[in-house]
């Protein structure tokens, strides 16, 4: 099958094991054994949409300095999140764009911010948007203004990765995706 033809034809799994169905797929079968009415619910953004922009994209979710995050201070963890970015990304031959959605009470008026060395932009998501709302309209909006510039070398740092992990996962083979040629070119070894 062709690079392309997977992301025309992709379908969102919806379920991460056989007994584990995705956190979006048990809301859609409780909202529909309890009748619950999803009116005042904003529509998202198709991930069919979202995955259009990541066809020649790879994700990496390790650090490349061993940290164990329940033994390590905030600190530490922050500084190996650094490092990792500057072994991986140097800013040199890499456009870094920083991403953040987030919502009050994590349920409702989300709001989104990216931002890069070009451009800084944010914009209200909605009143009934969650926060997991606000992170992919954040990565949309990210996506939307790096396929208006040239850049070759596009970094794209999301803030809270835990939600796009399972998605990105079902999306990418991890061993095909997780290093392009282009990173050993440019890596400082």
């Amino acid at each position: 099958m062709r690079h392309d033809d997977f992301w025309r034809n992709y379908n969102p799994a919806e379920r991460r094991l056989k007994s584990q169905p995705t956190f979006l797929q048990v809301t859609k079968e409780l909202s529909t054994d309890f009748d619950i009415p999803s009116s005042n619910r904003q529509s998202l953004l198709e991930t069919r949409e979202l995955f259009r922009h990541l066809s020649p994209a790879c994700y990496n979710l390790d650090l490349v300095q061993p940290v164990n995050k329940r033994s390590c201070i905030d600190t530490e963890l922050r500084m190996a999140a650094l490092v990792t970015i500057d072994k991986r990304f140097p800013e040199t031959h890499w456009l870094h764009v920083y991403t953040d959605g987030s919502a009050a009470g994590a349920n409702h008026n989300a709001c989104v911010g990216v931002y890069s060395r070009y451009f800084s932009l944010s914009r209200a998501v909605g009143a009934n948007c969650t926060n997991y709302d606000g992170e992919v309209a954040a990565v949309h909006m990210a996506l939307t203004e790096v396929g208006k510039r040239e850049d070759g070398n596009i970094a794209i740092f999301i803030l809270t990765g835990c939600y796009f992990g399972s998605l990105l996962s079902s999306a990418f083979k991890k061993q095909a995706c997780s290093r392009l040629p282009m990173h050993d070119k440019f890596s400082n070894k």
